[in-house]
């Protein structure tokens, strides 16, 4: 029998304890799709060494999933989030509420509150195949009276970030989806919809979105006489375009406004 070293003893109980730890933090039951995830997910040595200090509220764990995928990020200590898209602390909350990692019922119908703006039952419009659940959810109308949504579809994995559109023309009483606004980007967050409501403008009831995909942020656009969807009329100029390559250091998400009649504005927020 192989004697076992005091030092190798005691980091294969630190490793054990820091696990527990983990599992403990989420609150994962044992067994669950989350407990195996979390265990699967162990090997650190892909991340930087200033990680394991920081402060994003994005496990370690979670972290070593992304990187096992194709990157699209750098990773670097300069980028606030690390280089990780942000959403993913609204994917730890997912994922803590849904330890087998598959997508939750219909929420229920809430009957309508009283001495307010009329409004109808709850409708879920998320829910194309491959997204576990979505977020960011963003809404806007165009002069027809159809409302357009935006969304972040996610996987159960975490691992597969895009950028959703929706459309009602029923006063949003249904939905169904339009396209992915973000192509074939994988790691896509905060994006922002905005649509052009001047009556003297000549792009009026255009569509656009901007996100970032890693550091830098990528815009598309729907024009009002297009039939097409977003993902396939993209970009300001016939594809998916970076409008700027690497926002001000300390900053992530992005707004869309219309400067004049022929430019808009991208801005930046502070983290």
């Amino acid at each position: 029998m192989l004697a076992v070293s005091a030092p190798l003893a005691w980091a294969a109980t630190a490793a054990r304890a820091a696990l527990e730890s983990q599992l403990a933090a989420v609150r994962a039951p044992k067994g669950s799709a989350l407990d195996r995830f979390i265990r699967a997910n162990q090997g650190f040595s892909a991340l930087r060494a200033d990680e394991a200090s920081d402060r994003l509220p994005i496990p370690l764990w979670l972290r070593a999933a992304l990187r096992k995928s194709p990157p699209e990020g750098r990773f670097s200590a300069g980028n606030p989030p690390g280089g990780y898209p942000f959403v993913l602390k609204e994917a730890v909350e997912w994922m803590r509420h849904h330890p087998d990692l598959a997508p939750g019922p219909r929420e229920a119908d809430v009957a309508e509150p009283a001495l307010r703006v009329a409004v109808g039952a709850n409708v879920k419009i998320s829910g194309p195949p491959g997204d576990a659940f979505n977020s960011d959810p963003t809404v806007d109308w165009t002069s027809d009276g159809v409302a357009w949504s935006t969304t972040i579809g996610i996987n159960g994995s975490i691992t597969q970030l895009r950028i959703r559109s929706f459309r009602s023309t029923d006063g949003g009483a249904t939905w169904s989806l339009d396209g992915t606004v973000s192509g074939a980007h994988t790691s896509a967050d905060k994006q922002i919809q905005w649509i052009d409501h001047s009556a003297t403008s000549p792009f009026k009831d255009n569509i656009y979105v901007i996100w970032h995909n890693d550091e830098p942020a990528y815009v598309n656009r729907r024009t009002a006489t297009s039939i097409r969807r977003l993902q396939q009329l993209v970009g300001i100029h016939g594809q998916i375009l970076p409008v700027v390559d690497r926002p001000p250091r300390g900053r992530i998400g992005r707004n869309l406004d219309r400067a004049d009649r022929r430019s808009l504005n991208r801005s930046f927020s502070a983290m």
